[in-house]
């Protein structure tokens, strides 16, 4: 076991220090104690010496009345009632003085005792005298000696008790003076105690402050910077080797630790940033052939071909959508993780949006499998929400309710289980005929890269990211999935969603947008500038707007395409921009083109991005170079159209 170094010290120390204020302070109590109790002792005694001499002199001035009575009592029955008191006043007398001897010191008070003892007892003897001749009626001669010689002798005992009485006094009051003064003594002890004893506690003040407060003071300021992120702060009391010392080297390694954190975590920052970077560059170099074989095909079915070729090119336009499929679901789950995942709830029209997905997958259900498509009628018409994540998230557990299924049935069913004035909680119920999930399958089936089994894999194909997909952008959207299954009999999939009821002024604008413009069937006024590097990518686009009627002109890079629009001084309607480009890229062209239009005070004309990137950080770019639109690599021919008859409606004359 680690034996502590700092603690002994102060331990040590403060033991002695207590121990000597204990002493101290009990010698110098002890003395107050003494000089109290002994200046209490001198009062009383004072007192009682007073007290007994007091009673002395009652008893005898007492013992003189008597004695005069005794000589004129008118008989024997008095004189004798009389000498019984004498004799009590008598004893009185000397248990008084034996009294006040005990209180007297040795030297001068004690000679005057004595000899104002000798003198009580000459009293006492001359008193005897009187009281004898009284009894043989000698009146004359006892009167004589009571007031001859007993008189005398009387005042002189009677000097010398007040002379002792005065006595006795001076020397009480140089007794209290001593005690007085050995008082002031002890106060002054006690006082040089204290002093002694401030001065130690401020010494050990000074001792802890210096040792301990001030170094956990500044391990403290150094902990505090490292966890505000100044890792290079320096750590002090790296050489102590108390425990001041171990704080100090612990927080050493915390510092070290911490600096191995961030390492680590700029190194995970690289790591994800090159994944990014990865996936965008893979999904860029993917979509861009991709784009080229999805538009050549969609070119080749409106030429004349053998049911054959047909078939051919549907599986080659199949395996291109499952491809570009794959590449989406990659995608976000790598949003998902990185935490980039973003939403865009806006109001939409609910049952169109259900009216899409009924037309969507009527059109892919097989003879052997029926879909069918159950609502409330009481679910409200505009809700707000994020109407392509809903449509994928639906889309994606249909298609699995689809791919699993071999006969039988899907079945969406929709229904409101709350609602209130502001919001309704939907509820999908995607349920199949299909091959079903085992109790143990389910547990792992909404983990990624994970499906039912390898068999199912190997059979259906597919990522394993779909459901992991659907379950974080439920849960993002605040929702909940669940599931029931039963292996060989089909699979419910549950759906919870909560969702705002759009507003009447977002209802207005909603119907508004619906309303479609009356287009131009004749295309031919439009010009098209296609910004396009690619050259397989120059045939689609060309072939596609072709065949819409539109006048095309190309451009092959960046610096052409400015050139073409600053200088030749031709007007277009419609720039489709590529984005990547040598020489010159589409952001640079879009950012030319705009100064050019706000220097010569021209309309802008319309930059829609055709890009690769289906990132939202490089749509972004887009939009901040200044574009208006954006249309993702591989599209089809209706994205064109709808673009194209946009622009053709906005530079129709008015009627």
């Amino acid at each position: 076991m680690r034996r502590f170094t700092l603690a002994p010290k102060f331990i040590l120390f403060f033991s002695v220090l207590l121990t000597a204020v204990v002493i101290m302070a009990v010698i110098g109590f002890q003395g107050m104690i003494n000089i109290r109790a002994g200046g209490e002792e001198i009062y009383r005694n004072y007192l009682t010496s007073i007290v007994n001499l007091r009673n002395a002199e009652q008893q005898l001035a007492d013992i003189a009345l008597l004695q005069k009575a005794h000589i004129i009592a008118p008989n024997e029955t008095v004189m004798k009632d009389i000498e019984a008191e004498m004799a009590q006043a008598r004893d009185g007398f000397r248990q008084s003085m034996r009294a006040f001897a005990v209180t007297l010191d040795a030297g001068e008070e004690s000679e005057l005792y004595y000899q104002y003892l000798a003198g009580v007892e000459n009293l006492f003897e001359l008193n005897e005298k009187i009281i004898e001749l009284s009894i043989v009626n000698n009146d004359i001669e006892a009167d004589a000696i009571s007031e001859g010689s007993f008189a005398r002798v009387y005042r002189r005992v009677f000097d010398l008790g007040k002379q002792m009485l005065e006595t006795n006094i001076e020397g009480g009051e140089a007794l209290s003076q001593r005690n007085n003064a050995d008082f002031e003594k002890v106060k002054l002890s006690e006082l040089i105690i204290f002093t002694i004893v401030m001065g130690l506690f401020f010494a050990l003040g000074v001792l802890v402050r210096r040792h301990l407060i001030d170094a956990l003071k500044e391990l403290t300021d150094t902990m505090k910077a490292l966890a505000a992120g100044d890792l290079n702060r320096h750590v002090p009391l790296m050489g102590r080797t108390d425990e001041i010392g171990d704080m100090a080297r612990a927080t050493r390694q915390f510092k070290e630790m911490a600096l191995q954190l961030e390492e680590s975590e700029e190194l995970a920052k690289a790591s994800a940033s090159a994944k990014s970077d990865f996936l965008a560059s893979m999904s860029h170099e993917i979509r861009t052939p991709l784009n080229g074989v999805l538009g050549i095909v969609e070119l080749l079915q409106d030429t004349e071909l053998s049911e054959q070729q047909k078939q051919y090119l549907k599986t080659v336009e199949r395996s291109g959508r499952v491809l570009n499929h794959v590449i989406n679901d990659i995608l976000d789950y790598s949003k998902i993780e990185a935490g980039a995942m973003e939403l865009n709830p806006q109001p939409f029209d609910f049952h169109s949006f259900l009216e899409q997905l009924e037309s969507t997958f009527q059109i892919k259900k097989r003879s052997d499998i029926s879909f069918n498509l159950i609502s409330e009628g009481s679910i409200p018409k505009y809700l707000v929400g994020d109407e392509p994540r809903l449509h994928q998230i639906i889309g994606n557990l249909l298609s699995n309710a689809f791919k699993f299924t071999e006969k039988g049935s899907v079945t969406l069913t929709v229904l409101v289980s709350e609602q209130s004035d502001k919001e309704a909680v939907i509820l999908f119920k995607v349920s199949d005929t299909g091959i079903g999930i085992s109790p143990g399958n389910q547990v792992h089936i909404f983990e990624p890269f994970r499906q039912a089994d390898q068999s199912t894999h190997r059979r259906f194909g597919g990522t394993g990211l779909g459901l992991v997909i659907c379950r974080q952008l439920v849960e993002r959207m605040g929702g909940q999935v669940d599931l029931k299954s039963q292996e060989g009999q089909g699979s419910t999939f549950y759906v919870s969603l909560p969702m705002a009821i759009a507003s009447e002024e977002a209802i207005t604008a909603i119907s508004h947008s619906d309303i479609q413009p009356t287009l131009a069937a004749d295309h031919s006024r439009i010009q098209v500038l296609l910004v396009e590097d690619n050259a397989t990518n120059q045939i689609v686009a060309c072939g596609l707007l072709k065949k819409l009627g539109v006048q095309v002109r190309v451009a092959e890079n960046g610096i052409e395409a400015v050139d073409l629009v600053c200088n030749s001084g031709q007007n277009y309607d419609l720039i489709l921009m590529d984005c990547e480009m040598p020489l010159m890229d589409g952001y640079e062209v879009t950012r030319r083109i705009r100064q050019w239009e706000k220097t010569k005070q021209k309309d802008s004309v319309k930059i829609c991005a055709l890009t690769a990137h289906a990132v939202q950080e490089y749509l972004d770019r887009c939009y901040e170079a200044g574009m208006n639109e954006h249309i993702i690599k591989p599209y089809k021919m209706q994205e064109l159209q709808l673009l194209v008859e946009g622009v053709s409606a906005q530079s129709m004359p008015l009627q």
